[in-house]
């Protein structure tokens, strides 16, 4: 049995498309990149959001163009030009060609909003045990009171 497998992804970045079987990600007799199946979700859910929120007549041909030209082309990152159509959607900016997509990736404020949360996302994190929330007692023993400490 071979040791490596394809990436299916038909827009591989890797060098090679050769993977390590037990670093591949397998969908059904598919193999994949962990990332190239990420971006290959999130292209999906982009268009996907795109038909069903914003414009249902729009043509997916011309949609899947203008998704693979800005994540292929112009090295936009998939999960950014989610994040945007989101934020068109929530902010109900309008949008209604693909085209549109453009505009989304350019837009100053929602960039931002984008990479405030990327920071807060990529923060470190400190794990607290019950150790350090537990406080600690220390019982001391009071001096015993005699007559001669009452008297100094």
């Amino acid at each position: 049995m071979k040791n490596t497998v394809k990436c299916r992804y038909k827009y591989c970045k890797h060098e090679s498309q050769d993977i390590p079987r037990d670093q591949a990600v397998s969908v059904g007799r598919a193999y994949y990149h962990a990332d190239c199946l990420k971006e290959s979700r999130e292209k999906k859910e982009i268009v996907d959001l795109f038909l069903e929120k914003v414009n249902p007549n729009s043509p997916p041909q011309q949609l899947w163009r203008t998704v693979n030209d800005l994540v292929g082309k112009k090295g936009h990152d998939s999960e950014f030009i989610l994040f945007g159509l989101k934020y068109y959607i929530n902010h109900k900016i309008k949008l209604s060609y693909p085209g549109g997509l453009y505009y989304v990736v350019s837009n100053k404020e929602m960039a931002n909003e984008y990479n405030k949360i990327k920071t807060l996302a990529n923060k470190p994190t400190f794990d607290i045990t019950d150790d350090d929330i537990r406080p600690t007692f220390e019982y001391k023993k009071p001096k015993r009171k005699t007559l001669d400490n009452l008297l100094g």
